[in-house]
C-alpha cells in the first residue's frame, strides 16, 4: 500500500526490459497520488509517460501539479510538451532557458536543436548539433538529429549515413525509441514514406 512502492513499480514497467507497459505504469502513479496527493516525483512521471504517448494535455496537467507540489522541479517535461504540441516559440523559449540555467545538461543539449530544426531555421539548428556534438560525442540521438538536418537541406547520402552510423552505436544516453523516432523523420523528409512508417511503428 505505500506509495513509493507503487512509484517503484511504475518505474519498472515503464522501461526497455519491461517494453514501456504505460497503462500498467499510470495505473501505479494513480494509486501513488491517490494517497499522496502532492507528490512531485509521480507527478513528473506521470507528465513523463503521458508525453510520449501523445496525451499531451494529461502530461502538462500533470507537470503543473508537479511545479505546485515543488517550484524548483526540473524536469524537462515542460519543453518536450511544448514541442510535441507544436508549439515552437515556447518551445524555443524554454530550451534557450534550459541551457542557460545548465549548459552541460545532456537533455538540454538533445533538446536545444529541435525547435529550429523543425521551425526550417536550419543555421541555427546546425550551430546547435555541432554544440551537442562537441558535449555528447556521435549519440544516436545526436546523429539522428544531423541526419535530420541534412534531409532538410535534400542531402539524402549524408541523411542515410547518419542513419546507418546511429543504428550501429550500442548503446545511447536516451532510450532508443527516440533514435527510431528521429530515424523515420529523416525518411519522411526524404519522402521514403513506407520506411518513415515502419521505424514509427
Amino acid at each position: 500500500a505505500l506509495p513509493e512502492g507503487h512509484l517503484a513499480r511504475a518505474f519498472i514497467l515503464w522501461s526497455p526490459a519491461k517494453g514501456f507497459q504505460h497503462t500498467e505504469a499510470l495505473d501505479a502513479l494513480g494509486r501513488v497520488v491517490a494517497v499522496q496527493p502532492g507528490f512531485e516525483q509521480a507527478h513528473n512521471r506521470i507528465a513523463s509517460i503521458s508525453l510520449h504517448i501523445g496525451r499531451l494535455e494529461e502530461a502538462r496537467r500533470a507537470h503543473a501539479t508537479a511545479q505546485r507540489s515543488n517550484p524548483k522541479t526540473r524536469s524537462g517535461n515542460l519543453e518536450f510538451i511544448y514541442l510535441y504540441s507544436g508549439d515552437f516559440a515556447r518551445a524555443e523559449e524554454a530550451g534557450e532557458a534550459w541551457v542557460r540555467d545548465r549548459p552541460g545538461a545532456t537533455y538540454a543539449l538533445f533538446f536545444h536543436p529541435q525547435p529550429p530544426l523543425l521551425t526550417g531555421q536550419l543555421d541555427v539548428a546546425e550551430e546547435r548539433i555541432t554544440r551537442a556534438r562537441k558535449h555528447l560525442g556521435d549519440d544516436p540521438l545526436i546523429i539522428t538529429l544531423q541526419g535530420m538536418l541534412h534531409a532538410r537541406h535534400e542531402q539524402r547520402a549524408p541523411a542515410l549515413e547518419c542513419v546507418r552510423t546511429a543504428l550501429a552505436c550500442a548503446k545511447s544516453f536516451g532510450h532508443t525509441h527516440h533514435t527510431y523516432y528521429q530515424v523515420a523523420c529523416i525518411y519522411a523528409v526524404l519522402g521514403e514514406t513506407s520506411d518513415a512508417m515502419a521505424w514509427l511503428e
